[in-house]
């Protein structure tokens, strides 16, 4: 991950500013990626988790939730980013940065690969006593936000 989000993500955001500011072109990558990084020790302390090697819940009231509950909020929110990469790829077709087809194609493979998510949110949650219809609407609604995300970061 630390490679793809050099060559994938940092490089290319200072190859794109190489040409408006010079030499400085490393500082909107390393300010976005400051920014990130707070981001996500924000995110680590507000919302409830609880990590394998543990027994113990983190985060602001993880003490009365429960683990499978915590494990759809980790997918709900697992699913924003990639709901926004969809909406960032449709906002650059528009502007010729990346085609339609790359689009479609970036969308199809991220809905593919939420069919094994739906799975691990609805299959979890049938074990724990939940409805097979609840668990598998369950499963499908969690990645409802792509959609949403994709909407929110086009506009």
């Amino acid at each position: 991950m630390v490679a793809a989000s050099f060559f994938s993500l940092l490089l290319p955001a200072m190859d794109m500013v190489e040409e408006s500011m010079g030499r400085m072109n490393w500082v909107p990558a390393a300010v976005g990626f400051i920014i990130g990084v707070l981001f996500l020790l924000f995110l680590d302390n507000a919302i409830p988790h609880q990590h394998v090697d543990s027994s113990i819940p983190e985060g602001r009231n993880s003490e009365t939730l429960r683990r499978t509950t915590m494990m759809v909020l980790a997918v709900v929110i697992h699913n924003i980013p990639e709901g926004m990469a969809v909406g960032v790829s449709f906002a650059g077709s528009n502007t010729g940065a990346i085609t339609i087809t790359q689009a479609m194609d970036l969308a199809i493979g991220i809905a593919i690969q939420n069919f094994p998510e739906g799975a691990i949110i609805s299959m979890p949650l049938k074990s724990a006593g939940v409805d097979k219809h609840k668990a598998f609407v369950m499963g499908v609604l969690s990645g409802a936000v792509e959609p949403i995300a994709a909407f929110v970061t086009i506009l």
